[in-house]
């Protein structure tokens, strides 16, 4: 029975000039096993040796070897030098082409050293690589640096380059040597970043910000805002701590004060080591939303308001001009409309709410400042019917009239029509809507006539409107009281209603008349709605009247009445008009002859 025999050998304090191979393996019974080995020294020396190498084999004594070796300085025709420049963290490549002259195939071993330990791993390589015989392969190099060289943007940094070895020693007794050189430049942006936020409302935004090195690092935030943009906010932790070779959450808080793009650099560099990272920022703010519902109500015509607080979080005064305002309805008015906030300061806004009509609206009110943006607010607006309202009382004689002025106010900015009419209490008003119709009022009879049935009402100047008025002429048709209802209205402008109450009395004598050969005509009217039948008379037969009595008079007609006089003697130059109807007191006109 043949068993094969295990065998091992401790190079641990010669591995770094002397490598066999294979290390481990089986001895075969009865067969000899050939064993390489390689001399790779990376100092010159002349004498460089290890006495009893040992090899453990199983079921036997260990077996001892000597290494002898002798390293001499190599030949400035051998020596190469490979230079890199990259930007840190990041990679740059380069090949060396080795070339085999010999039968037989190399087994090349690689020693990359730098000169620095700390940028021990900055070179990096394949540790053996193999060439065929009679021909040539290609070895790279990778110059992955960690940390910058002195560069124009800081000529502060201690290195002015990365410095390291490639060393291959040939088997043909030969060597290879390449003088590394890297330049590492500052580093791109770790990412661009595009962040979407709108204006007037905080934003938290998400950084992953790596830690490249092994040890934890403690980095010194910043950020730049291109254009130094003042309607930008930018809030965060001044120090950030990250773990070794590990990601963490990086939290920012922005603020936008108005609409529109822009742009910023978030760095975060090592103090200590001058060592950075940055990011790239694209910002694009929309436009803010309804920053509060403003709820206003009133009766119509009258006042109710509300202060609502701006904020100036800049550090110089903004001033607001009338033209940053806008509101979409003529009801509204600020106090003031224009106004200067201090710097970092706030300042309350006056809203108020006039009503024109019973209804309810929503409108807008913005606010646009070149530098503060936009305040929007929504307006939710309810106008109520008017509890109160307004009396005018007339006083007459039947038969005559009087005229009084009715004045109301047009608060709209625009210009409108108001529409006069004068209806019985209670009656149907023409445009009033019942069962879905509108109806058509028939005219009304009434004592009260509007001298102007359509008022063309300019657009008003200012908030406190422009004053309109419209002539009402009392002319009863009945002894007492009488009454109406007055509405003045336009569909936009509102309505204005006002009680008319009118009194009459008993004809009052007019006159004296002056009764000659060309005198001109008395004129009587009838003060009633129907035709009426009135009785005429005069009490000096020296005046005669050109009407037979009794004579019938249309409503609201006048009939003029033509009187001659002839001087009789014995009776006097003066007399009396009478004319009656039913059981009223008569109207009476004093006559006086010529």
């Amino acid at each position: 029975m043949c068993i094969r025999d295990r065998f091992s050998w401790d190079t641990t304090f010669c591995r770094q000039f002397f490598t066999i191979t294979p290390e481990k393996g089986f001895l075969p019974p009865h067969e000899d096993t050939f064993l390489e080995v390689t001399f790779h020294p990376n100092v010159v020396d002349p004498d460089i040796k290890f006495l009893k190498v040992r090899c453990d084999i199983e079921n036997s004594e260990p077996l001892h070897i000597n290494l002898l070796g002798k390293c001499v300085q190599q030949t400035k025709e051998s020596i190469y030098e490979l230079k890199f420049d990259t930007v840190v963290r990041t990679s740059a490549k380069q090949k060396i082409v080795v070339k085999n002259p010999s039968s037989t195939p190399w087994r090349i071993k690689a020693n990359i050293s730098t000169t620095l330990e700390n940028h021990r791993d900055y070179f990096q390589g394949k540790p053996t690589f193999e060439v065929p015989a009679n021909g040539q392969a290609e070895y790279e190099v990778t110059y992955a640096p960690l940390t910058m060289t002195r560069n124009a943007a800081d000529p502060k940094l201690k290195d002015e380059t990365h410095e390291g070895t490639l060393f291959f020693p040939l088997p043909d007794g030969s060597a290879l040597l390449y003088n590394l050189v890297g330049k590492a430049q500052p580093p791109n942006p770790e990412a661009t970043l595009d962040f979407a936020l709108k204006a007037k409302k905080e934003s938290v935004q998400i950084l992953q910000v790596r830690n490249w090195a092994k040890e934890t690092q403690r980095f010194m935030v910043t950020w730049n805002v291109e254009g130094n943009d003042p309607s930008l906010f930018i809030s965060g932790a001044n120090t950030f701590d990250v773990a070794g070779e590990a990601t963490k959450q990086f939290k920012l808080n922005v603020y936008a004060l108005k609409t529109g793009a822009g742009k910023m650099t978030i760095t975060f560099k090592n103090e200590e080591t001058r060592e950075f990272l940055f990011y790239k920022v694209n910002l694009a703010i929309s436009p803010p939303d309804t920053i509060a519902v403003v709820k206003l109500s009133s009766y119509v015509r009258e006042t109710s308001s509300k202060i609502v607080t701006i904020r100036n979080l800049l550090q110089r005064p903004a001033e607001f001009k009338r033209e940053y305002i806008t509101v979409d309805s003529d009801t509204i008015m600020l106090n003031p409309w224009t106004f200067t906030i201090p710097p970092e300061s706030e300042f309350g806004l006056e809203i108020i709410f006039r009503p024109f009509l019973a209804v309810e609206t929503k409108n807008k009110l913005i606010l646009r400042h070149p530098d503060l943006g936009e305040f929007v607010y929504e307006l939710q607006l309810q106008g109520l019917a008017s509890t109160t309202q307004r009396s005018m009382t007339f006083k007459a004689n039947l038969g005559s009239d009087i005229v009084q002025v009715f004045k109301f106010v047009n608060y709209l900015r625009k210009p409108t029509v108001y529409t006069c009419r004068v209806d019985k209490p209670g009656a149907q008003k023409q445009g009033q809507v019942e069962k879905g119709k509108e109806v058509r009022a028939p005219a009304q009879l009434v004592d009260f006539v509007p001298e102007t049935v359509t008022i063309n009402a300019p657009a008003a100047d200012s908030y406190d409107g422009t004053e309109l008025s419209v002539n009402i002429r009392y002319e009863p048709s009945s002894l007492g009281e009488s009454r109406a209802v007055l509405t003045v209205s336009s569909p936009e402008g509102g309505e204005y209603i006002c009680t008319l109450a009118g009194i009459s009395s008993a004809p009052q004598p007019k006159g004296p008349f002056k009764i000659g050969a060309k005198s001109p005509p008395i004129e009587f009217t009838n003060p009633f709605f129907e035709a009426a039948e009135f009785v005429i008379r005069i009490d000096n037969p020296c005046f005669t009247a050109s009407v037979k009595s009794p004579v019938k008079i249309d409503g609201k007609k006048k009939l003029p009445i033509t009187l001659t006089y002839k001087a009789t003697q014995g009776f006097p130059n003066t007399g009396r008009l009478i004319i009656s109807t039913g059981d009223l007191p008569p109207w009476i006109f004093y006559l006086q002859g010529e």
